[in-house]
């Protein structure tokens, strides 16, 4: 199956499920489909294609993130926590089909789970980001702490789309905004595959597994976890983020400390606007209405002039026949 780096167009969510339309990464032709939700991710059985090593391009990732509201002003009672339903969410990589990728419902669009920590303004969740892309690359251009990179059969790199998740809500005659942006930076990975055939090992196969006694290597911004075989931990947290693309720890995101599983966005503005008050009457017709008094008030005018013109022209006397 020919794989591309770019995305395909649509995709199926889920079983029974309409298609959804995915924007392309890309406007090049692409022939690779898109995974239909996380359990899609699998490793390729057979012959490894040169572009990307799993049957289908994945269209999401996941990581765990947590941030603060930074309130222009004192909040009102009423205020809603970000998780509650009455508080609205927009997730610039289309939410309803984010949230069928992963099989998740009542979550905010953008989130595979979001709550506070128990604090109003200080929340924790798993955030999803749009994949853009996914490419093969030379193992040789691997960061230098994946080790000796000529022992990397493959290696490629994912890219996301910088996102954000808007939410909203009105609360005493005010619309509370705060819009949550993540923009991750590209993931590389460095991978063995089992082959096809042990006894005849050919590294351009695979059996659908990761080989136990090769190297494999993930980077994430300045994180870096290469594992020489299985019996180190390094090498399970390469190849487990692989299949579900930051799905669950690592994160996608630029740096995990050590000291904690979520990765801070930092602080974002929550400013209150003034609603106008609703008068009950629609201004529309009103327009229109005018609008024709306008043009039927102009057409009178012009209607009046040619009248007072007509009646001077009969008052004015013929001249004499020479």
């Amino acid at each position: 199956m020919k794989k591309n780096a770019a995305l395909t167009g649509a995709s199926v969510i889920g079983a029974g499920l309409a298609a959804i339309s995915v924007t392309p990464a890309q406007a090049a032709p692409v022939s690779t489909p898109a995974c239909a939700g996380l359990s899609d991710q699998t490793v390729t059985v057979g012959n490894l294609d040169t572009e990307w090593f799993m049957d289908c391009v994945p269209q999401y990732g996941v990581g765990k993130v947590e941030f603060e509201l930074n309130p222009a002003e004192p909040l009102p009672s009423g205020f809603l926590p970000l998780d509650d339903p009455g508080v609205t969410s927009v997730f610039s990589g289309n939410g309803p089909a984010a949230a069928a990728y992963y099989g998740v419902s009542g979550v905010p669009n953008g989130f595979r789970d979001l709550s506070e920590d128990g604090d109003e303004l200080h929340y924790q969740g798993s955030a999803i980001v749009k994949v853009a892309s996914v490419e093969a690359i030379d193992p040789l251009t691997l960061p230098a702490g994946c080790g000796t990179l000529s022992d990397y059969a493959h290696a490629y790199r994912v890219d996301y789309t910088p996102t954000t998740v808007t939410f909203t809500q009105q609360v005493d005659g005010k619309e509370w905004k705060t819009v949550i942006s993540v923009t991750p930076s590209p993931v590389y990975l460095g991978y063995n595959f089992t082959p096809t055939d042990p006894q005849n090992p050919d590294p351009a196969t695979s059996d659908g597994t990761f080989d136990v006694d090769k190297p494999q290597c993930l980077v994430i911004g300045p994180s870096i976890s290469a594992g020489s075989d299985n019996q180190d931990p390094n090498w399970d947290r390469a190849t487990n983020w692989a299949l579900n693309l930051g799905s669950g720890a690592p994160s996608v995101w630029p740096y995990v400390p050590i000291d904690s599983p979520y990765f801070a966005l930092g602080a974002f503005d929550l400013s209150g606007t003034p609603i106008l008050a609703a008068t009950g009457v629609d201004p529309i017709p009103f327009v229109i209405a005018g609008g024709v008094l306008v043009v039927g008030g102009g057409g009178f005018l012009i209607f009046a002039t040619r009248k007072r013109r007509e009646g001077k022209a009969k008052d004015r006397p013929k001249a004499a026949a020479s």
